[in-house]
C-alpha cells in the first residue's frame, strides 16, 4: 500500500495549527464520496467557525484520506482546500485498502506531524493532542465533537458517540442495516465486556464517530483493514484498560452517495472477530 500526501494547508498564523495547548486532528476516510462532499465541506467549515468561537484554546485540523476513489472525490477535496480557512491535509491510499487502513494512515500522519513539532518548536510534553474520526456521510453531527472532547478532559481515554444508550436514537436507517449493527454490538458487549466494571463496557463497538487520546494510538492499531477496524479499536482499548465513555447521539441515514459496506461480508468478519478476538 502506498500512502501519498497530496497536499497540506496550514493555518494562517505563526506555527500553523500547533501553537495552542489543545490539539484536535480529525481524520475522515473517503471513498467515492463526490455526491456527499459538498455537505461535508459545509459542515467542516461550520465546525471550524464554532471551534474558533467556543474553544479558542483548541487547534483544529482535518485530515481527509482518499481510499482509492474512482469518482471526483479527490479533486473536490483539493478544490475545497484552496478556499477553506480550516487547516487541512489530504492523503491518498493507492490502491484503496478499506476503512481501517485509511484511519490508520490518518492517525499516523497526525501523530508524525505532532512529534516533529515537539522536536522543532520545543512544545511541552504535557500538551494535549486528541485524534478523532468521523464518517464522510455525516452519519453523526460534527458539533458533538466538542462535548466529546470535554469528556476526554474529564479523564477518559476514548469517547464514542452512541445511538444505543438513553438519549441516543436512530433515524431513517433501514432494518437491513440496523439489525446487524444491533446484533454485532450486543455480541461484542457480551464477549468483551468487563462484568466487574460495567462502566467500562460500551454499548456501541461499531461507531466510527470517536475521539481518542493520541497517546493511546500506538497501542490500539488495528490489523483489520476494513469496517471491522472500528470494533478492533474499541476492544484493544478496553483490553489495555483505557477509560471509555459514550455520548448519546442520533445516527442518521446517508443522504447522498452509497454506503461502501458489504453487509454480509462485514457480518461474518464480526462473527470471526468475536470468536477469535484481536491478534496480538
Amino acid at each position: 500500500m502506498k500512502t501519498k500526501a497530496l497536499s497540506f494547508k496550514a493555518a494562517d498564523e505563526p506555527l500553523g495549527c500547533y501553537n495552542r495547548p489543545v490539539k484536535l486532528s480529525l481524520v475522515i476516510p473517503m471513498r467515492d464520496e463526490a455526491e456527499a462532499f459538498e455537505a461535508l465541506a459545509v459542515a467542516l467549515d461550520a465546525l471550524y467557525a464554532q471551534i474558533r468561537t467556543e474553544r479558542p484554546d483548541l487547534a483544529f485540523r482535518v485530515i481527509l484520506v482518499d481510499d482509492g476513489s474512482q469518482d471526483a472525490t479527490r479533486s473536490l477535496a483539493q478544490s475545497w482546500q484552496q478556499t477553506t480557512a480550516l487547516p487541512s491535509q489530504i492523503l491518498s491510499l493507492d490502491p484503496g485498502r478499506g476503512l481501517g487502513a485509511a484511519i490508520s494512515a490518518g492517525f499516523d500522519a497526525a501523530t508524525k506531524v505532532e512529534a516533529e513539532f515537539k522536536v522543532e518548536a520545543g512544545a511541552k510534553t504535557g500538551d494535549r493532542h486528541y485524534l478523532a474520526t468521523a464518517d464522510a456521510d455525516l452519519a453523526y453531527p460534527l458539533p458533538t465533537l466538542l462535548p466529546m472532547i470535554e469528556k476526554l478532559e474529564e479523564g477518559y481515554d476514548l469517547v464514542s458517540a452512541s445511538p444505543y444508550i438513553p438519549g441516543g436514537r436512530v433515524e431513517g436507517v433501514t432494518g437491513r442495516r440496523l439489525w446487524p449493527s444491533l446484533a454485532a454490538n450486543a455480541m461484542h458487549r457480551f464477549r468483551f465486556g468487563n462484568d466487574k466494571n460495567a462502566s467500562r463496557c460500551p454499548h456501541t463497538f461499531t461507531c466510527g464517530f470517536r475521539v481518542y487520546r493520541a497517546a493511546l494510538w500506538p497501542h490500539i492499531r488495528p490489523q483489520a483493514p476494513g469496517f471491522l477496524a472500528t470494533t478492533e479499536f474499541m476492544v484493544r482499548a478496553l483490553k489495555r484498560g483505557a477509560r471509555v465513555a459514550e455520548i448519546p447521539e442520533t445516527l442518521s441515514t446517508r443522504r447522498a452517495g452509497q454506503s461502501k459496506m458489504k453487509v454480509l461480508r462485514t457480518t461474518f468478519s464480526h462473527l470471526r472477530f468475536a470468536w477469535r478476538g484481536p491478534r496480538s
